[in-house]
């Protein structure tokens, strides 16, 4: 059967046919299709504080650094997906570990930087004690969980509870700076 498709300006198809060979069609163009099959690719678009997370069918992982565009690629790509960059302010900084057959290496990373990491790459997850919501003066291991770590001098309110002196006291150590 014979059938029209049109493919637009600024789109992209991947054309089929009964051999099972793709043929990639960039618009603006109509086809006549006669025992072919016609799917309009998906484009991922990543912005200046972007990146794309390309996974090829092989296994293979690529971040590609925005501005940047690429279509989906059904027999190439296995999945995109757009990440944000990691924005780093001049009073922060993120601990990179790195896979490095056999080893695993560590760098500090200091801003300001706009932060795409490599496939290979992740983020310390810092999970420090924290306020907790009901009481503001009593703190709990992992209440406070970031990546992005301020490298300026600050300040933290603590309490010691249940401390006993010598004559068997219990008292509240409040510390404030």
């Amino acid at each position: 059967m014979f059938r029209f498709y049109t493919v637009a300006d600024g789109e992209r198809a991947a054309v089929w046919d009964v051999g099972g060979r793709r043929t990639l069609v960039t618009g603006p163009k109509r086809l006549l299709l006669f025992r072919k099959r016609a799917v309009p690719l998906e484009a991922f678009v990543a912005g200046p504080g972007q990146y794309l997370v390309i996974r090829h069918r092989n296994g293979r992982v690529v971040h590609q650094r925005g501005p940047a565009a690429v279509w989906m690629d059904p027999v190439e790509h296995a999945h995109i997906e757009v990440a944000e960059a990691i924005a780093l302010d001049a009073n922060k900084a993120v601990v990179v570990y790195r896979q490095e057959q056999p080893k695993i290496t560590r760098r500090i990373m200091r801003g300001p930087e706009l932060f795409v990491p490599e496939p290979n790459e992740w983020l310390h997850e810092f999970k420090w004690h924290g306020a907790t919501p009901a009481d503001p003066r009593h703190k709990a291991p992992a209440a406070l969980t970031f990546t992005k770590l301020r490298v300026i001098p600050d300040q933290m309110y603590f309490d010691v509870e249940d401390v006993r002196t010598a004559d068997d006291a219990l008292l509240v150590v409040v510390l404030r700076p």
